[in-house]
This record gives C-alpha cells, sequence and structure tokens, in this order.
C-alpha cells in the first residue's frame, strides 16, 4: 500500500514549541494529524532570545510561587525553566508518538521564535502553531500564519485549545476553489482516523453550486464515506461561526485564501468559535 507520505504528501508534522505553549492538547492535535497522513512527528523547542535578553535588563525581576519578594531575573535562571520545559515536552511528544505508532524526533534550538520554526520546516511540511495571541496581536497572528503558510504544506493551528478529546465531527470548509478538493480529502483523512463524522460546510450563492461543491466532495472520499453537507452565502460569517460552534467540531479543515478567512475579522470569528485545531492547505 503506498502511504501519503510517499505519495509525495507531508513527510513530517513540525510541532512549534515554547515555553509558554500549553502542551497537552497542541502535542495531541499534532498526533492526530501526523497519524491521519501517516508522517513523522517532529518537536521542536525554541529558547526564545528575547526572553533571554529580558534577563540582561537591570529592571527585570522574577516573582516565585509562595514567595514574598520578588527577586533580580538572571539568565541561568531562564535557562533552567527553557531546560525544564523542554525535558517536559519532550517526554509528552515521545508518549503521543509511540501510542500512536508514529516516528518522531525532538530538538532544540535558540532563536527568534517563528523564524525559527519557519527555517526548520520544509516546503513538503506540516507547521503547528500552538501559541495563543493576544487579541490586539490578532492581525499580526494571522499576517504570520499566512507567511508559514506560503512555505509549507500546510499549517495546524492547535491555540486555544482544551485538553481531551472532542467528540464532534470534523468539519471542511469549501468556497468550491481549486483547494477545496485537497481539504476535503485532508478532512476525511483526519475523520477516518478519529473514527468521526464529515461534515461539509458549502459557501456558495446558490443551491446549484453548492450542489457542485457536494458532489466533488463525494467523488474525493471513499465509498461508503458518510458526508453531511449544509451551505452558507458568501459573507455570512455570524452564520458560519454560529454553525460551528454548535458542532463543537473535533477538527476544522480549511483554505486561509478561501472564504470566509480572506477577511481578518471574519477569520479571528471563525477561529474563536472552532475552539478546535484547525488545519489550513497551502496551494
Amino acid at each position: 500500500m503506498t502511504t501519503h507520505a510517499q505519495s509525495g504528501g507531508p513527510r513530517r508534522v513540525v510541532v512549534g514549541l515554547r515555553s509558554a505553549t500549553q502542551v497537552a492538547p497542541s502535542i495531541e492535535a499534532a498526533t492526530t494529524l501526523a497519524q491521519a497522513i501517516e508522517a513523522e512527528l517532529v518537536g521542536l523547542f525554541v529558547e526564545d532570545e528575547a526572553v533571554i535578553d529580558l534577563a540582561g535588563l537591570p529592571f527585570a525581576q522574577a516573582l516565585s510561587v509562595g514567595a514574598g519578594e520578588p527577586c533580580r531575573l538572571e539568565a541561568d535562571m531562564i535557562l533552567k525553566a527553557f531546560s525544564l520545559a523542554a525535558t517536559d515536552m519532550k517526554r509528552r511528544l515521545s508518549t503521543n508518538a509511540q501510542r500512536a505508532h508514529l516516528k518522531w524526533s525532538f530538538t532544540c534550538q535558540r532563536g527568534e521564535w517563528r523564524q525559527t520554526v519557519q527555517a526548520v520546516a520544509k516546503r513538503e511540511d506540516f507547521v503547528v502553531l500552538c501559541d495563543e495571541p493576544a487579541l490586539f496581536e490578532i492581525r499580526a497572528h494571522l499576517r504570520d500564519m499566512r507567511t508559514m503558510l506560503a512555505h509549507a504544506h500546510g499549517l495546524l493551528v492547535a491555540s486555544g485549545l482544551r485538553a481531551g478529546k472532542r467528540k464532534g465531527p470534523v468539519v471542511v470548509i469549501d468556497d468550491g476553489d481549486a483547494l477545496g478538493g485537497k481539504t476535503v480529502q485532508m478532512a476525511q483523512r483526519i475523520a477516518a482516523a478519529l473514527q468521526a463524522p464529515l461534515h461539509l460546510f458549502a459557501i456558495a450563492d446558490s443551491d446549484a453550486a453548492a450542489g457542485e461543491i457536494s458532489q466533488r466532495a463525494q467523488r474525493l472520499c471513499p465509498a461508503g464515506t458518510t458526508l453531511t453537507v449544509q451551505r452558507f452565502p458568501p459573507g455570512a460569517t455570524d452564520m458560519l461561526a454560529s454553525a460551528i460552534l454548535h458542532e463543537s467540531p473535533a477538527f476544522v479543515v480549511a483554505d486561509l485564501d478561501g472564504e470566509p478567512f480572506t477577511d481578518d475579522r471574519a477569520a479571528r470569528r471563525i477561529l474563536t468559535a472552532a475552539q478546535a485545531p484547525v488545519v489550513f492547505m497551502s496551494h
């Protein structure tokens, strides 16, 4: 049997980690994706130079739990914290990978986080972003996502996740463009790995257009796949977000360059509603 990796698909799922990462749900999502596409799971822990540089500032202080007074923040304190975090993340990643019978590796590098992750990832890889941006950072976050996706096979946004497997369906958003076939095939693989239902949210301005999207999806899925289809008109962001929130999906698969993600406000609304791993495919 030819695997997805052997047929030219992604060969690695690169998980970008740092000390502030919500580890458990992010690694769990990355493991599911790697299992679905039969790829190697690669953990990359980045010792963020900006945090290390902070220790050199005269006003930098640290307050330990239970301590009455703050103490001066020293570089060796940060390096020790990095070492402890990396050890914990490596243990979690190896446990998940071995449970899923995946090949895995784990490395540490020092540098600026996003640049380091982008430098390690290759064009045929999936990249996993785990950090939760502050509200005022969402536009920069979306810009970084688009930049990262331009240099990778796909992107898994695993921010804001809760630990524990979600029981909902895998939702694929398809606006009928050329990339829609890749999103449907990826969603089907993830649904099969999770043994979850597959729901297609077709964004179309007519029933006929929605029917064409649905027919293409049916052709691309293996025989016997049960596909639930729901149509949404273009621009109906709130309606789409409400439907996603109602479904409580296990995964969402979409095109970052397609409807509704071309608009930053709409993208933020959908990402917030999903509360689940979101996979974006590249062209």
